[in-house]
């Protein structure tokens, strides 16, 4: 039996695609598809105003097309059938389709390019007919707001700004109207795809052979910007002095098909996307549409990089602190500004929220990389490098603390010499954040997942030691993990730590114990201080790789040194390498011990500490108290 079309089924497709648009009808009226043309009012339309239009075609195969007269984009479909793509009749059926409607299909497109055609014509006499007013930024709303200047625009009798749309060979397609909101829409039934405004022409006429700047419109050794908007355009010329010719391809869809023409026309030169950041879009529904149609134009071979501004991640400020006083305290100057932070997306808004001067040393950056050479691309790449007012107002999440301001997240060294309770503390640590108690017997710990490398215990101490720590048995300790035996750091011994960091999404502590059965045996060939830190360095990867804190039990060197950091055993390849630096000294006839503290985020201090059975006690700080002379 051959395949029969389900009508009722290509009503109900054609209307989902309908509604599926951001231009979809604001009546809610249903899509009809019976060959003819139909105009409806879409989100901005005002009065009588309609600025969306479709035809669904059901000669043939059934199809159609969608317009927004408001943002120019134009939106084909075509009825499929689910369920039954891989049916043999199914496929015969559909070429015997498009086969009978080819000669009413190509009569029907040919009175489309007639129709459009005469659009375009309409739209050219309707741009000519209005005067050049060179003082309209003077008065207009909306270049007022963009501050941009009006060269190359008109105005017509309802004061909406008129922005020519020409295609590749210069010929007039249509008209951009944008009123004093900056409310956009384009001359009904004029085409808009592969069309853009020209913001280098240098002159205004009616004659295609004046549009392009000649100087650097054919100069292929300068690369060729192309953005979506007029002020965005305008913009970009500023911002380059004018120097790289400028198209606005009016939607982000477009974009693609502009960037193809100019690929085909001007093989041999740089094309550049300069993207809209839609962030708004991203955050509502997952996409991000501009960065989306400047990839797709990269990978599709038409342009060679794309860039996009990058604005500051605004927090949802609480009712004690105020948007504006977080602003002003990473630099915002104005309300005006933190509007654009938040909602800006082009590079127009991009230069009102940070001038000139920093929005061109941001584009020079991009500039270069795009330019660079495919090995200097991979270098830079690799390379993590910031503007130091954008590091300014990044914000950066807290320290995340093991042990507050004793063991912060990275890598942490906890030495002492032997038999001096170096693994008692270990073991201490590991059960207070496993069960979220108190450290030291007065730090308050966060509950977390603990794992506790004890490779120079065996079960039976571990055991005994757990049992003796005062934790009462009915106190879970599901979220430690403890290992006796692991290969070493470079025979797989990191892969297992980051397979346990990976499977345990609320880790706070990894405790390697020792360092010295863990790492890689030193060679007794290349450079100590290599060798040292290369060890410890891999292990900080994964601590800031996992934000997590890491903390390896080491040994002391024998003898003493003015400065305490100095004892840690091996080179300075060691310390060089750590967030943190613990030491722990005692008297063996003393339960009382000195631990001394150091590191990048935390204040170099020494601390009273005691021995309680199996438990480390902290006493205060250490200038509080009487000492052994060490």
């Amino acid at each position: 039996m051959a395949y029969q079309i389900d009508f009722y089924d290509v009503e109900k497709q054609a209307n989902d695609f309908l509604y599926s648009l951001e231009c979809a009808p604001i009546d809610g009226s249903n899509a009809k598809v019976d060959d003819k043309k139909h105009r409806f009012q879409i989100a901005g339309d005002k009065g009588g105003e309609k600025s969306g239009e479709y035809i669904f075609y059901s000669d043939g195969w059934p199809a159609g097309y969608v317009l927004s007269y408001r943002s120019g984009e134009c939106y084909k479909w075509k009825y499929e059938p689910k369920g039954i793509e891989n049916d043999k009749e199914y496929k015969e059926a559909v070429q015997k389709a498009l086969q009978q409607s080819l000669a009413t299909r190509s009569k029907r497109e040919e009175e489309l390019s007639l129709e459009q055609k005469a659009k375009s014509k309409e739209a050219e006499q309707l741009f000519n007919s209005r005067e050049i007013i060179n003082s309209l930024e003077t008065f207009h709303e909306y270049l007022k707001k963009k501050q941009i200047d009006a060269s190359l625009l008109r105005m017509d009798s309802a004061g909406n700004l008129l922005v020519p749309i020409r295609d590749i060979d210069g010929h007039f397609m249509t008209v951009q109207f944008i009123d004093m909101n900056g409310n956009k829409k384009f001359y009904p039934g004029a085409p808009v795809q592969e069309g853009f405004f020209y913001a280098n022409a240098v002159r205004d006429e009616n004659s295609a052979s004046n549009i392009f700047s000649e100087d650097i419109f054919d100069n292929d050794s300068i690369p060729m910007l192309i953005c979506e908007g007029v002020a965005t355009a305008k913009s970009l010329l500023q911002i380059t002095n004018n120097k790289y010719p400028v198209l606005a391809a009016m939607n982000c869809h477009n974009i693609i098909k502009v960037a193809e023409k100019c690929r085909a026309k001007f093989p041999k030169r740089k094309i550049y996307i300069m993207a809209d950041n839609d962030r708004k879009t991203e955050r509502e529904r997952g996409t991000n549409p501009g960065i989306d149609a400047a990839k797709k134009a990269v990978e599709s071979g038409f342009a060679d990089a794309y860039i996009f501004p990058k604005f500051p991640v605004l927090p949802d400020m609480d009712a004690e602190q105020s948007l504006w006083d977080y602003l002003q305290s990473i630099g915002a100057e104005s309300e005006e500004q933190e509007t654009l932070w938040r909602n800006g997306t082009d590079w127009n808004d991009y230069l009102l929220a940070y001038g000139i001067k920093k929005t061109r040393h941001e584009i020079r950056e991009y500039f270069a990389l795009a330019t660079s050479t495919n090995e200097e691309r991979d270098v830079i790449e690799k390379a993590h490098f910031i503007n130091a007012d954008d590091l300014r107002s990044k914000e950066i999440p807290p320290i995340k603390w093991a042990v507050e301001n004793m063991i912060p997240e990275g890598l942490t060294i906890l030495a002492g010499s032997p038999k001096i309770g170096k693994s008692i503390l270990a073991l201490h640590l590991a059960l207070a954040v496993t069960v979220g108690g108190m450290a030291l017997g007065k730090i308050p710990v966060e509950q977390g997942a603990v794992l506790y490398l004890a490779l120079e215990d065996t079960e039976r101490r571990l055991q005994d030691r757990i049992n003796k720590s005062g934790i009462d048995l009915l106190t879970s300790l599901a979220l430690l993990t403890l290992v006796t035996s692991i290969p070493k750091q470079h025979e797989g011994g990191l892969k297992y730590i980051e397979w346990w960091l990976r499977t345990h999404k609320n880790a706070r502590l990894v405790i390697i114990d020792t360092l010295q059965i863990f790492r890689k045996p030193l060679s007794g060939k290349g450079d100590r201080y290599t060798e040292d830190y290369n060890a410890l360095s891999e292990i900080k990867k994964l601590a800031d790789k996992y934000s997590v804190a890491i903390m390896v039990v080491h040994h002391l060197k024998k003898g003493g040194s003015e400065d305490w950091t100095q004892e840690i055993s091996g080179s300075t390849g060691i310390t060089g390498s750590a967030d943190c630096m613990l030491v722990i000294k005692r008297e063996r006839t003393h339960k009382e011990a000195l631990l001394r503290r150091t590191g990048r985020d935390v204040e170099e201090k020494d601390f009273a500490i005691t021995l309680d059975r199996f438990c480390w006690v902290l006493l205060g700080d250490a200038e509080e108290f009487t000492m052994p002379e060490w």
